[in-house]
């Protein structure tokens, strides 16, 4: 069994951006050239101009059909009727950067590919990027079009007060969905100023954020280590089962087989209603049946 069999289910509010490497590895030929499904066709004006009158915010699609992420979001996400349907909600224009630069430009578009959200004057309400499989999309759309939850008006949240744990919450999700470690870092530094009992209940949340963006994979010492402090100072949070699977995960890397199952088989009277439990059983098997074989 491979190791990474036994990574995580991470929680839908994380919505971490996959890995460009697997976009690339979806993409097995060049398509033909293809619009967003929607229809809603390539002129940012107009889509502005509709959305004035359907009081639906806009989406933009920045993209380039030299970008195998951007293909494969095309090909692979796009076009399922699920996303359509989420998509119906918005006002949806793509932009292809090679041939509309400015408007890139106008938006500081660095990286593709880039969907925003936009109000009906043009203004930014959110944006993320890079490749995501369908039902992380819709849930990240869902969220990215709520403009009680954009990053500008969470941080007016948090000037108006300090104490606003929850915009401070919300803030650490758009951090971690965009891989802002320097955002995340410090909002769990000023989390652990304003409630460092974690007596509101969103310290945990951020600390669980900060650590499932750090683990590197290739560093299984390091992550065997930050999951066990975790767990030291939040044994009861909602996101322990989920680091404990990673703490099994980063054992199997690091070799230590026995750790691994010694983890897994105390996961059920741990976490007995955690939904990864059926998880744990199919993957300790998994790492018991690879064992006797060595």
């Amino acid at each position: 069994m491979k190791a990474n069999r036994l990574m995580p289910i991470l929680a839908a509010t994380i919505l971490l951006v996959t890995p460009i490497a697997t976009a690339q590895q979806l993409v097995t030929q060049a398509p033909q050239a293809s619009s967003v499904p929607t229809g809603r066709g390539k002129n940012l004006d107009q889509a502005l101009q509709a959305a004035a009158e359907s009081k639906k915010p806009v989406l933009v699609f920045f993209s380039s059909n030299n970008i195998p992420p951007c293909k494969a979001m095309k090909d692979k996400v796009l076009k399922e009727q699920e996303v359509r349907d989420a998509m119906a909600a918005f006002e949806v224009v793509d932009i292809d950067v090679d041939q509309q630069p400015e408007i890139a430009g106008k938006y500081k578009v660095n990286q593709l590919p880039v969907f925003m959200v936009l109000d009906a004057k043009g203004s930014e309400i959110d944006r993320f990027g890079g490749f995501l499989p369908p039902q992380a999309f819709i849930e990240t759309l869902r969220d990215a079009a709520d403009p009680s939850q954009s990053i500008p008006e969470l941080n007016r949240r948090i000037s108006a007060s300090k104490d606003d744990l929850e915009a401070r919450w919300l803030l650490a999700r758009k951090y971690a969905r965009d891989k802002n470690r320097d955002g995340l870092d410090k909002t769990l530094v000023e989390m652990r100023q304003l409630d460092p009992k974690n007596e509101k209940g969103y310290l945990d949340g951020v600390a669980f954020l900060e650590l499932m963006t750090s683990v590197n994979p290739k560093m299984p010492e390091d992550g065997f280590k930050t999951t066990g402090r975790f767990l030291e100072e939040f044994p009861k949070s909602k996101f322990a089962d989920q680091v404990e699977l990673t703490r099994a995960q980063m054992a199997y890397q690091m070799g230590d087989s026995e750790k691994c199952i010694e983890i897994m088989e105390s996961f059920a009277q741990k976490y007995p209603t955690s939904p990864l439990a059926e998880q744990v059983k199919h993957d300790l098997a998994a790492v018991r049946g690879n064992a006797q074989q060595k």
